[in-house]
């Protein structure tokens, strides 16, 4: 698994991006941790709303936003059931200290190699 971090300060862009994707069928959002609704029942205006909201709870004022791209090895593709893909970033946002936060995970199927996305 390799993981690639980086901080995003156009929080509409980010999903917009991954909803479009989603709208064309070569992605599903298949977890979205801190939210009220299950993952198939959001929309991106929900998302962004919660973001935002979040975003403006900061003391600080920042107004960065995590997207993680976690890659894996094609050989992995039939062991990596959307489940699988769900449970590990659930336990990967754990392991970064940020499964308090609001967070969405998108599987991609636009590659040849398994991938996912958490936004955060």
């Amino acid at each position: 698994m390799l993981t690639r971090i980086g901080w995003v300060k156009n929080l509409k862009k980010v999903i917009t991006y991954h909803e479009q994707k989603v709208d064309r069928g070569i992605a599903e959002r298949i977890h979205a941790g801190n939210f009220l609704l299950k993952p198939d029942e959001l929309t991106e205006a929900l998302i962004y709303k919660r973001f935002d909201h979040a975003l403006s709870c900061r003391a600080d004022g920042s107004l960065l936003v995590l997207h993680a791209d976690v890659n894996f090895h094609p050989d992995d593709a039939p062991r990596l059931t959307t489940d699988t893909i769900r449970h590990i970033t659930i336990q990967y946002m754990e392991g970064i200290g940020l499964s308090n936060q609001p967070y969405v995970a998108y599987r991609h199927i636009d590659a040849a190699h398994p991938h996912c996305h958490i936004i955060a």
